[in-house]
């Protein structure tokens, strides 16, 4: 059975339980199956058969979610496109994966796309003959694009492995960051699971919070700084339904992480990337342990990992597993370094313990080559989120007209002096580590795909 076969099983299995809410709007599986079903039929009307690609805008609405589920039915691929890219890279991302339509909402102005609620009401609800096959490519990912545009990740139609992923069975999730990131994924096993979906269009605290108490919802998946900002309203709202807070996609605070353990209970912090989706998880009980949770946690049972070329434990991260990725779009030499013999390089540096804890150090391309030595950005960065009232913080390096490196950083949630968190570094990991120049910023950056942005951090040095 493919995944979206699973997924439409899982969603039309109980026809009159809802399925998705967004906003005053609730969907049964019968109507949700029939949205799917519709898109399905416009598409094919239009003339998308086996093989052609649909670009879908993203937002966090039923139609988006229809709109995959049905692609994938019809044999099609699908590549979501951030909404906070410019138009100008809207544009070349689309003319780069040579989709045949594009697909967005009223919301989607400025931008030439056929509007998903019109798709929606197709005539013919009677359910699609399934013209996908294990192999079919199934859809395009984006990369991360915080050092240039992102990269296009080939994932193949496969089939359905919910059975892995039972942490999700019978779920009720709130979706309220970009169904294009992780979010989007693991509502897919939510729906395929038999759970359903609370649809909010972007993440707010205090809404997030009351959608919990109201909707009693189980899990939600957030990035780190999100987690934060969640943990400090937990205590104006009830959100003892909550069973999983995921969380990942960039780098958290230790400290902080054992406080949002405390307040809010269930966390599980998930590392992984577009290129394999899930690798490692730190459970709930390993966030209370000092020993433990500066690791990003153990491999999943279905994930093989291993540490190569290393030098006192620390090496490069290779992985493997049933869900690699097919290779990069269009682009053979960085898919030859990148896959190898089953093996994908992860890019990232790290090590494993002798209880299988796996540790991030830092991305190989992202070594800062100062004189004296090798810096790893993130050794840098947890020293500064050890600083009372950091929030968030981000090291990166850059390069003078004679080639010679040097470290900076980005921090968020304090008004100290730059000196003085440059200091503080120093005094704790050596001169080798003191930033050059540290950034007081209320929020990071971020690219269209809301990663830090670190050309736009790096230009703000060089100017």
């Amino acid at each position: 059975m493919l995944h979206a076969e699973s997924m439409l099983r899982g969603i039309t299995a109980e026809p009159d339980r809802i399925v998705v809410r967004d906003g005053d709007r609730a969907l049964t599986g019968a109507e949700f199956g029939a949205m799917i079903y519709r898109i399905g039929r416009a598409l094919e009307a239009r003339g998308l058969k086996r093989g052609d690609g649909v670009a879908i805008l993203e937002r966090n609405t039923p139609e988006v979610m229809a709109a995959r589920i049905a692609a994938e039915l019809i044999g099609c691929f699908y590549v979501m496109i951030y909404r906070r890219l410019a138009d100008d890279r809207k544009a070349e991302l689309l003319a780069r994966t040579a989709v045949k339509i594009v697909l967005g909402t009223a919301q989607d102005t400025g931008f030439s796309r056929v509007d998903l609620a019109e798709l929606a009401t197709h005539p013919d609800a009677e359910p699609l003959p399934v013209r996908g096959q294990a192999g079919d490519l199934a859809s395009i990912r984006l990369t991360g694009g915080s050092t240039g545009l992102p990269k296009g990740i080939l994932h193949r139609v496969h089939l359905d492995q919910h059975e892995e992923w039972s942490l999700f069975a019978g779920a009720t999730m709130l979706l309220c960051t970009p169904i294009a990131h992780a979010g989007g994924g693991i509502a897919e096993f939510v729906l395929a699971l038999g759970g359903s979906l609370i649809m909010q269009p972007e993440f707010d605290a205090r809404a997030a919070a009351v959608a919990v108490e109201r909707h009693q919802v189980t899990h939600m998946w957030l990035l780190p700084s999100l987690v934060y900002e969640l943990a400090d309203v937990a205590e104006e709202h009830d959100l003892s339904s909550l069973r999983m807070i995921g969380y990942g996609g960039w780098r958290a605070a230790p400290h902080r992480l054992a406080e949002v353990a405390r307040r809010l209970g269930p966390v599980h912090q998930f590392y992984g990337m577009a290129e394999i989706n899930m690798i490692s998880v730190l459970r709930p009980e390993e966030h209370a342990d000092p020993a433990r949770n500066g690791s990003v946690g153990k491999p999943l049972p279905f994930v093989q990992v291993e540490i190569r070329d290393a030098v006192d434990g620390v090496g490069d991260i290779w992985v493997k597993s049933d869900q690699v990725m097919e290779g990069y779009y269009q682009d053979p030499d960085t898919t030859a370094r990148t896959l190898v013999d089953g093996w994908l390089s992860t890019g990232d540096r790290g090590s494993l313990d002798a209880d299988g804890y796996l540790t991030i150090s830092g991305r190989s391309k992202e070594i800062i080559i100062v004189r004296g030595g090798h810096v790893y950005p993130r050794d840098v960065e947890a020293v500064l989120l050890e600083y009372p009232g950091v929030r968030e913080a981000l090291v990166f390096g850059t390069t003078d007209k004679d080639g010679a490196e040097s470290v900076h950083a980005a921090v968020v949630g304090t008004e100290t002096d730059p000196g003085r968190l440059a200091d503080w570094v120093e005094e704790r990991r050596g001169a080798l580590y003191r930033p050059r120049t540290v950034l007081l910023l209320d929020e990071l950056p971020r690219t269209g795909v809301d990663k830090p942005d670190v050309q736009r951090l790096a230009a703000l040095i060089t100017q």
